[in-house]
């Protein structure tokens, strides 16, 4: 319960910095990002509360990597490989 309130008041203050923090830049700062000031405080609670703008992204190990290597078709062969060989 006492972690649930500091958890709390923690997003409370961020979104109240981050709000400030965006009040205080100028018109044209915000225009470069794209925002309103009448859109500052519904995108910072979307930022605070919401899910990951960007998906996951899944890493691929070096074994991976080799074995996807392994299973690919064997490329074409350029011209110059096919002069040679006729």
């Amino acid at each position: 319960m006492i972690t649930r309130f500091f958890r709390a008041l923690r997003r409370w203050h961020t979104r109240n910095v981050t709000i400030r923090e965006l009040t205080a830049l100028a018109d044209w700062q915000l225009r470069d990002l794209g925002v309103t000031r009448g859109e500052i405080p519904s995108l910072v609670d979307r930022l605070i509360s919401g899910p990951p703008a960007l998906p996951a992204i899944e890493l691929t190990t070096s074994a991976q990597v080799e074995a996807n290597r392994a299973e690919k078709l064997p490329v074409e062969t350029s011209r110059k490989e096919r002069a040679i060989a006729a």
